[in-house]
């Protein structure tokens, strides 16, 4: 297994500014094997009726980042060849070229990640951007420009998130974000990774965000593996915050993986849609019933596999699901 070491980690992150957001962080470190009493989500029976993804299966496009800085528009052309008909993106300073080649296949671009700087101000891991009057302002009129509705912080870094007290703030700034989105007819929303739902204080991360966000304006993407992975269950999670839910990263979790709550997770935990222990159909179902309007294949590594084939084997098996 691979670590991520700290130089990789920066090297990473910086790659933003070259066209290449952080968006899911992988290492692997020894840990302790998940409880069996935190083992989570028995496959369900339940079946999904009048599905609202059918017809509009979206991909993170970090998921095939490396493929982008190679070829972008033949990467595109490969993904709509494979089915996928909308786009989440994570970086907001090519979305005008992005944009245009990703209409040109058929696809729609219908939301883009952004980094926490945008809204904190606040970049030691990754460098601000050289044009200063590139900001969240701007990222707002880009996508108004292109037809982008949604628009979401894609991870908090650990200097965006000391203390409790600094959940707090970022709500605060998030809130203002999604005013600010909302008189542009944007929607904003916020994307979790594990590290939110670490006990702290009687409490968590998790439910202070969610507690403090004013639920109209600001959303929220959960993404079910690191749901999952930090020993919750997705299925539950989606259930309780209902209509707040704007989308599903949906992604598997590789059997026997450790529980973590530190975004420490080995890339080959990291699988395609249908093959790990994650109830993707007992999360659909649930996330029909309370009305996500979006869902997002992504896988953040690609340990084993072609990562074209990866992404083509979550659609197959998405569609076979009856999605």
């Amino acid at each position: 297994m691979k670590k991520l070491t700290r130089s990789q980690f920066i090297k990473e992150t910086g790659r933003y500014t070259a066209g290449l957001t952080l968006l899911g962080l992988t290492s692997c470190q020894p840990k302790k094997e998940m409880p069996e009493d935190k083992k989570i989500d028995e496959m369900s029976d339940r079946t999904i009726s009048s599905p609202p993804y059918a017809q509009n299966l979206g991909l993170q496009l970090y998921t095939l980042r490396d493929q982008v800085a190679r070829d972008k528009k033949g990467t595109l052309e490969k993904v709509a060849s494979i089915g996928y008909k909308q786009i989440e993106l994570y970086d907001p300073s090519t979305i005008p070229e992005t944009v245009s080649m990703i209409n040109d296949v058929g696809m729609k671009a219908v939301a883009t990640h952004i980094l926490p700087g945008f809204i904190t101000n606040n970049w030691q891991t990754v460098p601000k951007p050289a044009d200063a009057n590139f900001n969240y302002e701007k990222i707002l009129e880009i996508c108004a420009a292109n037809e982008i509705s949604n628009v979401g912080v894609a991870v908090l870094f650990p200097e965006d998130r000391p203390t409790l007290g600094d959940y707090h703030k970022f709500a605060e700034l998030a809130n203002n974000a999604g005013e600010k989105a909302r008189s542009m007819g944007i929607q904003f929303y916020y994307h979790n990774h594990s590290f939110e739902f670490e006990p702290m204080e009687g409490t968590t991360p998790y439910d202070v965000l969610t507690g403090a966000f004013d639920p109209e304006l600001v959303k929220l993407e959960v993404d079910i593996f690191w749901v999952q992975v930090s020993g919750h269950s997705p299925i539950e999670l989606v259930g309780k915050l209902g209509d707040q839910v704007l989308a599903l990263h949906i992604k598997d979790l590789k059997p026997g993986t450790p529980q973590d709550l530190k975004m420490q997770v080995a890339p080959e935990a990291f699988m395609p849609v249908g093959q790990g222990n994650i109830d993707i159909k007992g999360v659909l179902n649930v996330a029909h019933e309370v009305g996500v309007k979006y869902g997002f294949v992504e896988q953040d590594q690609h340990a084993s596999g072609d990562p074209f084939d990866n992404i083509k084997t979550s659609y197959q098996y998405l569609q076979n699901l009856g999605l």
